[in-house]
C-alpha cells in the first residue's frame, strides 16, 4: 500500500514538472514566433558565421578580422538590420569559419534554417549519448527530457541566434561518453575540436585532466592541428592579430552593459563594482577571482575520489564561472548538469549536502545577471524536487527546500 501511494505521488510530481516545463516551452515558442521577422532580416548572431564562411569561400580569409571587410560582407546579405551600424564581429578562431563555408553557398535564410536543423539534431545526439553514458537518465520519461530542453532558455537562445553553443554541447557530451568508456585520449580530442570556444574548453579540460591525465594527449594533438590550420588560413601574423582583435572588441566593442550581463565572474564583478570592464580594478579583480576559483576547483578534485558525474558537474559550472566571455546562450553547456539533476544524481554526484548547496548557489550566481534570470536560474529547483523518486532523495530535497 505504501509503495503504491509513493508511486502515485511520484507520478503526480512528474506531471507537475511536465506542466511547469510545458509552460516554459510554450513561452519560448511564442517568443520565437514574434522574432521570426527579425530573424529573416539577419538580426541573429548567425550573421557572423555566415559572413565568415562567405569570406573564406571568396578567398578573403586574411580579412577575417577586418571589421570594415566584415561589415561590407554582412551588408550584402543582411542590409535591413536597422540597429546595425557596424559589423557584428566574428571573434572566433579562424578554423571555425571553415565549418560554415558549405552553408555560404545557400542564401542567408535557407542557410540559417539548415544550421538550426543541424543544431536540433546535435541536441538529440547529445541526449542520446548521455542516456547511454548515464543509465540513470533512462529512468526519466523521454517527453519530460524533451520539455526540459524546450523550456531551457539558454538552449532556446542558442538555437534562435544560430550560435555554435549547441555544437560545443555535442562535443563536450561526446567527450563525456568517451570518458565513461575509458577512452580518455578520444575524450581529449573531442574537447580539442571545441577550441572555437576556448574560454570554456580549456578550464573544463584542466579540471578533468586532474583525474584523467590521458585526456591531455588527445587534447594536445588536436590543439596543435587547430593552430596549424589557423596559421595556414591567416598566417602567424594573422594569429597574433586575432589576439589583438579579440581584446580590442572586448574592451571597446561589447560595451559595459553587455559585459555586466555576462553569466560569469567577469559579469558579476562588472555589475557589482559598477565600473566599466576596461578599468584596471575590474580586470585584475576578474583575473584574481577566476584563477582562484579554477585553482580551488582543481585542488578539490585532486583531493577526493569522485564519480564521473560529480567531476562533470564541477567542471561544467567552474568553466562557465571563469570564462572571460560568456552570454546567455553559452549556458547551454550546463544542460547535462540540468539533465543529471532531473535524473536524481545530484545528491550522489556531489559529496555531501553542503557541497550540493554550494554548486546550486554557484549556478544561481552564474545566472544572476543574465537575461531572464527568473526563468533560467530557478526553474530547475522545483523541477528537481517534483521528480524525486526515492525516499532518500526526498529527504535531501526537503532540506534544500527548507533552506531556500
Amino acid at each position: 500500500m505504501a509503495l503504491d501511494t509513493f508511486r502515485r505521488t511520484t507520478g503526480s510530481k512528474e506531471k507537475l514538472a511536465g506542466a511547469f516545463l510545458l509552460a516554459c516551452a510554450l513561452a519560448n515558442g511564442a517568443a520565437v514566433v514574434r522574432l521570426l521577422p527579425l530573424l529573416r532580416n539577419g538580426y541573429q548572431d548567425f550573421t557572423i558565421f555566415y559572413g565568415a564562411g562567405t569570406m573564406v569561400r571568396s578567398g578573403r580569409a586574411s580579412q577575417l578580422y577586418d571589421l570594415g571587410a566584415q561589415y561590407q560582407v554582412q551588408e550584402q546579405f543582411a542590409p535591413n538590420v536597422a540597429i546595425r551600424q557596424a559589423a557584428l564581429p566574428f571573434n572566433h578562431p579562424p578554423f571555425e569559419a571553415l565549418l560554415f563555408v558549405p552553408l555560404s553557398y545557400l542564401n542567408y535564410w535557407p542557410a540559417y534554417l539548415v544550421w538550426t536543423l543541424v543544431n536540433v539534431v546535435l541536441v538529440a545526439l547529445s541526449l542520446g549519448v548521455m542516456r547511454r553514458a548515464f543509465p540513470e537518465i533512462t529512468r526519466l520519461n523521454v517527453l519530460l527530457v524533451i520539455l526540459a530542453c524546450a523550456g531551457f532558455v539558454p538552449l532556446l537562445m542558442a538555437l534562435v541566434q544560430g550560435q555554435d553553443s549547441v555544437l560545443l554541447l555535442a562535443l563536450v557530451t561526446l567527450s563525456l561518453g568517451a570518458l565513461v568508456a575509458e577512452r580518455d585520449v578520444w575524450a581529449g580530442a573531442a574537447l580539442g575540436v571545441g577550441l572555437f570556444k576556448f574560454q570554456f574548453v580549456i578550464p573544463f579540460m584542466l579540471i578533468v585532466v586532474v583525474r584523467r591525465p590521458r585526456v591531455l594527449l588527445g587534447f594536445g594533438a588536436v590543439a596543435a592541428a587547430v593552430v596549424a590550420i589557423c596559421s595556414m588560413m591567416v598566417g602567424w601574423n594573422g594569429l597574433l592579430g586575432y589576439g589583438r582583435f579579440v581584446f580590442g572588441v572586448e574592451g571597446h566593442g561589447s560595451g559595459g552593459a553587455i559585459i555586466a550581463s555576462m553569466p560569469n565572474v567577469r559579469g558579476l564583478l562588472a555589475g557589482t563594482l559598477g565600473v566599466h570592464d576596461a578599468s584596471r580594478l575590474t580586470l585584475w579583480s576578474n583575473i584574481a577571482v577566476s584563477f582562484t576559483v579554477l585553482g580551488v576547483a582543481m585542488w578539490w578534485v585532486s583531493r577526493k575520489e569522485m564519480p564521473l558525474r560529480r567531476l562533470i558537474v564541477v567542471a561544467s559550472v567552474v568553466s562557465m564561472l571563469v570564462s572571460y566571455h560568456a552570454l546567455i546562450q553559452d549556458v547551454t553547456l550546463l544542460l547535462p548538469v540540468v539533465i543529471l539533476m532531473l535524473a536524481e544524481v545530484a545528491a550522489d554526484a556531489i559529496d555531501g549536502f553542503w557541497e550540493l548547496i554550494f554548486l546550486m548557489m554557484a549556478y544561481t550566481i552564474l545566472l544572476a545577471s543574465s537575461v531572464w534570470p527568473w526563468m533560467t536560474a530557478w526553474w530547475f529547483v522545483p523541477v528537481t524536487m517534483w521528480v524525486s523518486r526515492d525516499r532518500k532523495s526526498e529527504g535531501t530535497v526537503d532540506r534544500i527546500s527548507r533552506l531556500i
